[in-house]
C-alpha cells in the first residue's frame, strides 16, 4: 500500500494507514479495495459533500521493475472502472 498512500494523504490530508478489505493479483496486477484511517487507528473526517459514497479507496496497480505502481486509485467511488483494461485473469481473481 506504500504505493497508494502518498496520492490518498494528498487528497484527504495527513498520515494514514489503510485496513484493506480485498486485494486480487494477476497476471502482474492488483485490484485493492481499503479502507483509510489515521494512524493509530482514528477516524477521517471529512465532508459529505466531497465524498457522499464514503471514503473507501478502490486502486489498481502493476508491477514493474520489482515494485508495486499506482496506475489509478478513486475515493468513495461507486462505479466499476477498474475493469476496463484490467486483464481477464484479475477480473475474475478472487479477493483475499
Amino acid at each position: 500500500m506504500d504505493a497508494v498512500r502518498p496520492a490518498v494523504e494528498r487528497e484527504l490530508g495527513g498520515s494514514i494507514e489503510f485496513v484493506i478489505q480485498c486485494v486480487a493479483v494477476s497476471a502482474g496486477r492488483a485490484y485493492v479495495i481499503a479502507e483509510p484511517q489515521r494512524r493509530g487507528g482514528g477516524k477521517i473526517r471529512y465532508y459529505e459533500d466531497d465524498y457522499p459514497f464514503g471514503i473507501t479507496v478502490v486502486s489498481t496497480l502493476a508491477f514493474r521493475s520489482g515494485n508495486w505502481v499506482l496506475l489509478k486509485h478513486v475515493i468513495g467511488d461507486s462505479d466499476v472502472w477498474y475493469f476496463d483494461g484490467a486483464p481477464a485473469s484479475l477480473r475474475t481473481a478472487r479477493c483475499y
